[in-house]
This record gives C-alpha cells, structure tokens and sequence, in this order.
C-alpha cells in the first residue's frame, strides 16, 4: 500500500524570500549623490596706472566679515529682499570666507604688482605695510541669475592702525547662460572688480602717509 505525502497548506499571504528579495532590489540598489561643488577663481587683472611705490610696499588682507547667512556650504539665492532660498545641490567647495579670501589675496597681488600679498592673521613679525579690511554685505545670485557684490572696504597703515583709504564696491553681473556655473563665474568676476577698486583706492594714498615700516 502506497502513502501519499501530504503538503502543510502554505499560510495566507506567504511571500516566496526570492521574490522578497527581488522587490528589495531597489531599496539597497546605490543611490547617486546630485550634489554639484564649485570654487571662486582668479581672473586676468586690469591694466591699471598705479604709483610706482604701490610696488614696493607689503600688503595684508583682512579680516573679511559675512553676512552669517552666507556662511554656510550651500549656494544661496536671493528670491526677494527679505527671502534667501539655499540650494543643497549646489554647495561651495570649501567654506565661502575661505574663498574670498584666496581669491582677494591673488587678485590684488596681481591688480597691485606687489610680491608680497598675505592673509590675515599674522604675526607682528610678519607684519605688512598696509593692511585691506573687507566688510561684505552682499555675495550671491539673484532667482534670474544675476551676481550681485556690496562690499565696504578700507586701506589701514598695518603699524599704527590709522586709516587711509575707504571706499564702496557696488556691482552686478548679468550671467550669459543659465546655471549655477555661470553665476560664479560672475562672482569671481566681481571679486575682481573690488580688488581693482582697493588697488586704485591705494593709489591715491599720498606717498608720505604710505611710509614703510
């Protein structure tokens, strides 16, 4: 006499593991990362007509003061003037102080001629002659991609503090294509246009308040 196996009743709603795991495939696939990262750059100095002793004499930058709302890795766009929208796919590269301060000290090494160009801190053995205070008030894009610089500066004898020099830099950049690489571009740009004002600003410092230390 022949015995018939006999089967358990698979239980209501019993999913095979094979096609849990399929179903899973998506969960544990790699996800890819949209974060985009971009850094200020250095543009060509203008030719400027500067007093020969500009040359000679040893320059500082800093310190260069943000508004807190910059100071953050994200990209940030101005919809209104009361509103500022960070963009999480679009971050800096490296802390945006640290950038403006890089890339002031080459363009106003370039814009001045000088050989010696360092950032603030520094030691009092190390001390220039001049020294450039950068007080930003605005640095990022607008929602039509303009770039959009206001920046109060001021030119101090290193030594004693005395200021000699003060100005303004108002400027914006319309981009020629959309998108957030061209954005910076256009800030570099006008990191540009405020090193030629410093520069310009001290060359109009009279020699004798110039001294060297």
């Amino acid at each position: 006499m022949r015995r018939r196996s006999r089967r358990l009743p698979r239980p209501a709603g019993a999913i095979p593991l094979v096609a849990v795991l399929a179903g899973c495939g998506g969960f544990f696939a790699p996800r890819v990362d949209p974060s985009r990262f971009f850094v200020l750059s250095v543009r060509p100095a203008p030719d400027l007509d500067l007093p020969a002793w500009v040359r000679s004499r040893s320059y500082g930058v800093g310190p260069v003061t943000l508004p807190e709302y910059l100071e953050r890795p994200s990209v940030v766009t101005r919809v209104s003037e009361t509103e500022i929208v960070p963009t999480h796919q679009d971050r800096w590269a490296e802390p945006i102080r640290d950038g403006i301060m890089r890339v002031l000290r080459e363009d106003l090494r370039r814009c001045l001629d000088a050989p010696r160009v360092i950032p603030f801190p520094w030691y009092a053995s190390d001390r220039p002659d001049l020294a450039v205070s950068i007080d930003v008030q605005r640095f990022e894009r607008d929602s039509s991609g303009t770039a959009w610089l206001f920046a109060h500066w001021s030119v101090r004898d290193a030594a004693t503090g005395a200021n000699l020099v003060r100005g303004d830099t108002v400027g914006h950049l319309d981009t020629a294509v959309p998108g957030e690489s061209a954005s910076v571009d256009a800030q570099s740009e006008l990191l540009m246009q405020l090193a030629r004002d410093v520069a310009r600003g001290i060359g109009s410092i009279p020699t004798g308040r110039a001294s060297r230390r």
